[in-house]
């Protein structure tokens, strides 16, 4: 791998990283749980925030752990280059029962354990967007200075501004300047059409395979990344998934 690839995944690995440090401040997650689960759309996002959320919230991946204590889990997907129809939705996708022989009924609390949800954003300016979509897509993509983005999160959301989640702003809008500044340099080099795609493909890698990890289904990674099942199974093999 080249020098400047290396520079761009670590860039890249740092940018996500500053990310998941915004996402986990408990008033932005919140607004997360709120809208995207069952559990909490009818809670107050100060009773999610201070009473329902327990300890220091963190996003990672979960390892090992002990399978009898395993509680309900969501695993939430906030997606920032969907396809163009899939822009701006909300998807949530739960484990169903399905009889094969017989209809003995087990509680859905039995199986019911994951969810998946899907948060697509897109092209647009948050101030064209309401709700959550308009939350993250100004914390995620808009071209906008970490002051502006603080004081759209204090006004319109009312998310109280700590010293951690400042210092997550300013992180993540500097990351990004950069991968945008390197993406413009590439640009020019390689030419617009060839930098775009070259991006694009590698970035879907990076989402099939974390989605890989995560368990997500073959076919609903396809209807996502609009790679074919063919290519997603190669991706699978060479990382040793299957």
């Amino acid at each position: 791998m080249s020098d400047s690839a290396q520079q761009a995944k670590a860039q890249k690995k740092a940018y996500d990283e500053a990310c998941k440090r915004v996402l986990s401040e408990r008033e932005i997650m919140a607004h997360i749980l709120k809208s995207c689960t069952e559990e909490f759309k009818d809670c107050s996002l100060l009773d999610i925030a201070w009473r329902y959320i327990q300890g220091e919230p963190s996003i990672s991946r979960i390892v090992k752990s002990h399978y009898e204590k395993i509680q309900k889990v969501y695993s939430i997907w906030i997606c920032t280059m969907p396809t163009k129809k899939w822009e701006y939705h909300i998807s949530r996708y739960q484990l169903t029962e399905k009889h094969l022989i017989g209809y003995t009924q087990a509680e859905r609390s039995h199986y019911d354990l994951i969810s998946i949800v899907l948060v697509c954003l897109g092209s647009k300016r948050h101030r064209q967007l309401k709700g959550i979509l308009r939350l993250l897509n100004m914390l995620l993509l808009d071209n906008i200075s970490p002051q502006e983005k603080q004081e759209v999160l204090a006004k319109e959301f009312n998310v109280t501004m700590t010293p951690h989640l400042e210092k997550g702003v300013a992180a993540m809008c500097n990351l990004s300047e950069g991968i945008e500044r390197r993406g413009e340099k590439r640009g020019r080099k390689l030419g617009e059409e060839v930098g775009e795609k070259r991006g694009w493909n590698l970035g879907k890698q990076d989402d099939v395979l974390e989605m890989l990890k995560d368990g997500v289904p073959f076919e609903k990674i396809a209807q996502y990344t609009k790679l074919s099942l063919e290519a997603i199974a190669d991706i699978a093999k060479q990382n040793k998934l299957i």
